[in-house]
């Protein structure tokens, strides 16, 4: 092994005495002080985690919890003072009475103490018996009785429907007054019948050629609006007509018939084929009434021309008034004659109180704890206080050796977390990238970058390892002392959806939802996030440079929350608290809210529907062209309906908050601000819910505008300053960067790592009443 560290190599790693591939832990470790002794109580220790560790979570909690305050008080209390022996009686399991024979007493005595109960009725039921023998030889004889029968029959809902056709002209909005009167005489003929309208329906239809010839075979907002036109011109009609309907009942729409790709292709090649340029050019050719050929005629009419691409569809539903009819029929039913039949009792039901199956019992004796009143002089005094879990602060249980002296933590404690020994004894760390520089003051500083389950390609290893670069010169280093690990897991163990406890992924005592990208626990210095796994280097640029991807996410979290620190230190607590033995809190915030005064400046994208602050604005660039051709590149602030945004180089959001993540609070707004300064990855305009068109060239290709905004230049200033990066650089450059040496290496061959290998395999998993349960109230930031 290449690992040079000397008190690291006097900790070799141990290895394995059995490996079972399809256990859920699969390495089982020797008992200590021996060499061939499996530890198969640790194996079923860290298996029960694994599975309780993939339960869901309970969601928020409030906990009433006791502080220890420091002061003392004097108190009597009752203390254990001797012992003496009491005599008790304890069941055997022996029977006195067996069950069998205590359930056949009792049914017995139920049978014999209701018959007795229900003599009256018993005799009285046998006559009434011999009195319908005596009908059997004596019937009395069947009358026939007229009855009548009413029926009713309920309303029926049918609809009244007609296409109103335009004058044939592109855009028209008039409609047929001949179809509007036949639509209103259906409607009252209908009512007078006596029926009622219950709602009525105004459908435009617009045909695709409308707007533009690019617009066919697209959606389009002229098209629509002509739509709404149409529909208002049809219920104008029914209004000057003498119709009226309550407002309520008046539903109006549009629909644009928009081609798909094949129609868009087959009337196009028609066209062209018969001399015309374009779609349009034939359409109009057919609304004017030029020669044109049969086939392109009835292409054009079924899909543009026809009345229900340019008309209006009508529509009313009425509700018939419900009917009642009567009819008479002749059945026969007997009436049976009076022969003073014997009145028979209703039979009731005596209770009785069961027989129980009884045990043997037999004395024994017993030792009971004694306690007197005692005078205690100083009684330690614990100050109540309740504390709310959310579900992304989770209890962490941590061995006590992860606590020094002074309440404070060890370096690198998530080492000592189940989790983490679980991926360091089963070999789950496959690889690793670490940045080695100098901080301000001379420091050796190192960042670690390890892989779970699964190898990088060459083009993630130099992603991340630029992203190291970056991480090692901003704020003079500090973040080698703020971060003690990243880790990266596949996305397909992400969540807990698949069903499967070994797949492991984000989350430390539990497993964290699929959804959640990125985490930063400030108490461990811990960073995790997970990725798809996929080698092909077209996919891996996509995904490195997309919004929300791995290098957002990792900017977000290191970049983000690793700089936004105060440096205070935190110190674990004891406090009591119901069922969690153990139990501490982490006690001070280290959160620096850099982005707190500005936060509060800035508005939330999602605030923007309220109209209190709408519409949004950017400040762009975008280029013009002269007369010669030269270029000139304009600077402008325009709002989110300004045409020219479709065409800026780049665009800044101004007076709101990047993402609506960063919404959250001020320190996601910071990490949100960071992770796009950072990256240099634009937000999309989906983020503002702006809409921006995508242009295209002249050669049809699609142009290379900005298709998302960067974050205001008041929170990009912010964070630059902070970092000490380049003022208004994007992606953030530094003038003088410090020397970083980036390595990709096995994890074992790191003395960091290494050294905490090399300790959890000499470790035997304990269970969780003998962990340090830490109620981790430092918000374990998430992306």
């Amino acid at each position: 092994m290449s690992n040079t560290d000397p008190e690291t190599a006097a900790q070799d790693i141990r290895q394995p005495v059995l490996h079972e591939p399809d256990a859920l832990v699969e390495n089982i470790y020797s008992l200590p002080g021996t060499d061939v002794m499996p530890d198969l109580e640790s194996q079923d220790v860290m298996g029960e985690f694994l599975i309780d560790r993939f339960e869901p979570d309970e969601g928020p909690r409030t906990r009433l919890a006791l502080r220890p305050s420091g002061f003392t008080f004097p108190a009597i209390e009752r203390v254990p003072s001797g012992v003496k022996e009491v005599t008790r009686w304890r069941r055997l399991r022996e029977w006195l009475i067996r069950p069998r024979t205590a359930a056949a007493v009792t049914l017995g005595s139920l049978a014999l103490f209701n018959a007795a109960g229900n003599r009256e009725t018993i005799v009285a039921g046998a006559e009434a018996a011999g009195h319908a023998i005596y009908r059997v030889f004596d019937p009395v004889e069947d009358q026939k009785v007229t009855e009548t029968h009413t029926v009713p029959v309920p309303g029926q809902v049918r609809t009244i429907s007609v296409t109103a056709a335009t004058n044939n002209e592109v855009g028209a909005t008039t409609v047929d007054p001949i179809v509007i009167r036949q639509f209103i005489d259906s409607i009252h003929s209908a009512e007078q019948q006596g029926a009622k309208v219950d709602e009525v329906s105004l459908v435009g239809n617009t045909s695709d050629e409308w707007s533009s010839e690019q617009s066919i075979g697209v959606a389009d907002g002229e098209n629509d609006k002509l739509g709404h036109d149409r529909a208002q011109a049809a219920e104008k009609a029914l209004t000057d007509e003498g119709f009226t309907v309550d407002s309520s009942k008046l539903q109006e729409s549009s629909v644009e018939h928009v081609l798909n790709p094949e129609q868009a292709a087959d009337v196009e090649a028609s066209a062209q084929a018969e001399g015309f340029k374009t779609v349009k050019a034939a359409v109009v050719a057919v609304d004017s009434g030029r020669p044109v050929s049969p086939g392109l005629v009835q292409k054009i009419k079924n899909l543009f021309t026809s009345k229900e691409n340019r008309g209006v569809s009508l529509s009313a539903q009425v509700e018939t008034p419900g009917q009642t009819t009567f009819t008479t029929t002749t059945t026969t039913r007997t009436i049976p004659g009076k022969d003073n039949a014997p009145h028979v009792p209703k039979p009731g039901f005596f209770g009785f109180i069961p027989l129980l199956p009884i045990r043997r019992r037999e004395r024994y004796t017993k030792v009971k704890q004694l306690h007197e009143w005692h005078f205690t002089p100083s009684k330690r005094l614990y100050f109540p206080e309740i504390i709310r879990e959310e579900q992304d602060q989770a209890w962490v249980r941590l061995r006590p050796e992860a606590v020094n002296e002074d309440g404070t933590l060890v370096d690198h404690a998530w080492a000592y977390t189940r989790k983490y020994e679980h991926l360091m004894r089963d070999n789950r760390i496959m690889d690793m990238l670490r940045a080695d520089y100098k901080d301000a003051n001379g420091d050796d500083k190192s960042l670690r970058l390890l892989f779970i389950d699964h190898f990088p390609s060459e083009e993630t290893i130099e992603v991340f390892g630029d992203l190291l670069k970056t991480f090692a010169n901003m704020e003079d280093g500090k973040l080698g002392s703020r971060v003690s690990g990243i880790f990266v897991y596949p996305t397909e163990n992400a969540g807990i959806e698949h069903g499967d406890p070994k797949r492991i992924a984000m989350g430390l005592d539990k497993q964290s939802p699929f959804g959640m990208l990125g985490t930063f626990t400030y108490a461990l210095d811990l960073v995790e996030l997970h990725m798809p796994v996929t080698w092909e280097p077209e996919e891996l640029h996509d995904l490195f440079e997309s919004f929300n991807g791995p290098a957002w996410t990792t900017s977000h979290e290191v970049a983000g929350h690793g700089t936004d620190e105060s440096d205070a230190t935190l110190r674990v607590r004891p406090v009591r608290t119901r069922n969690i033995p153990n139990a501490h809190i982490i006690e001070g915030d280290p959160r620096a809210r850099k982005m707190a005064r500005l936060d509060n400046v800035l508005h939330k994208l999602s605030s923007r529907w309220s109209r209190q602050h709408a519409p949004i604005e950017f400040d762009i660039s975008y280029p013009v062209q002269d007369n010669e051709g030269r270029i000139v590149t304009m600077q402008a602030r325009v709002g989110e309906d300004d045409p020219r945004l479709a065409h800026a180089t780049h665009a800044t959001v101004v007076g709101y908050r990047p993402t609506q993540y960063a919404g959250t609070n001020e320190s996601e707004h910071y990490a949100e601000t960071a992770a796009s300064v950072t990256t240099g990855i634009a937000v999309p305009y989906d983020e503002a819910v702006v809409s921006v068109p995508t242009l295209q060239s002249d050669d049809g290709e699609t142009a290379t505008f900005a298709t998302g905004y960067r974050p205001d230049q008041r929170g990009q200033r912010l964070f630059t300053r902070s970092v000490g990066a380049t003022p208004r650089s994007f992606p953030v450059e530094f003038e003088n960067p410090v020397d970083v040496t980036v390595s990709q290496m096995d994890p074992a061959d790191d003395p960091v790592v290494h050294h905490e290998m090399a300790r959890t395999s000499r470790l035997r998993s304990i269970r969780p009443d003998q962990m340090i349960a830490i109620l981790a109230r430092i918000a374990r930031t998430r992306r």
